[in-house]
């Protein structure tokens, strides 16, 4: 991505995990994608919450203040339903980093499932020097995953004949809704 494009001034919000470790690898593969482009979008990280009201608020918090274009969803299930339900309706994108699941099968719009493959870990690895986690190569695939979103416009995401799903690499595009089940 170049600086000018509209990811050079977007933020991606990743929702926290509730699992400590498993955040902090997210994170760590996060980074590790958009330092690929220095200039690309900013990362937002959420703040942990230890219930279901706190969950909600987070994901509020990432959205409104500090201005998430694309969410990035936990490995938790429970998170990752709970992002899916207001990424929709909010009509901002979501990339699941858990693609395995009940959340495959949410058929919103705007939640975006992809499976990690091992050219995403090999470049993981190549990064950290070492073999990836599951969890750093989920972060880095799907922060990965939103920059190319983040070059769609965003008023274009709920148009009809919007072509943002075309932008996600082939892992994601398993699972797609088509435009009579967009909800937007």
């Amino acid at each position: 991505l170049s600086a000018a494009t509209p990811a050079a001034g977007a933020t991606i919000g990743l929702v926290a995990d509730p699992d400590p470790t498993r955040q902090q690898q997210l994170v760590r593969g996060a980074e590790l994608a958009l330092a690929l482009e220095p200039r690309g979008p900013r990362l937002a990280i959420g703040q942990p919450a230890d219930h279901w009201g706190g969950a909600t608020a987070g994901i509020e918090e990432l959205i409104d203040a500090r201005g998430a274009d694309v969410l990035v969803a936990p490995a938790d299930s429970r998170t990752a339903h709970l992002v899916a339900q207001i990424a929709t309706r909010r009509h901002i994108p979501a990339i699941a980093t858990a693609a395995r699941g009940p959340l495959a099968t949410t058929g919103s719009w705007w939640l975006v499932t992809c499976e990690w493959g091992e050219r995403d870990a090999a470049r993981v690895a190549r990064l950290l020097g070492r073999a990836p986690t599951e969890w750093e190569t989920a972060g880095f695939s799907a922060a990965l995953a939103a920059r190319m979103l983040l070059d769609a416009p965003s008023g274009s995401w709920s148009s009809p004949g919007s072509d943002w799903r075309d932008r996600l690499p082939d892992s994601c595009q398993e699972g797609e809704v088509s435009d009579d089940e967009h909800d937007g």
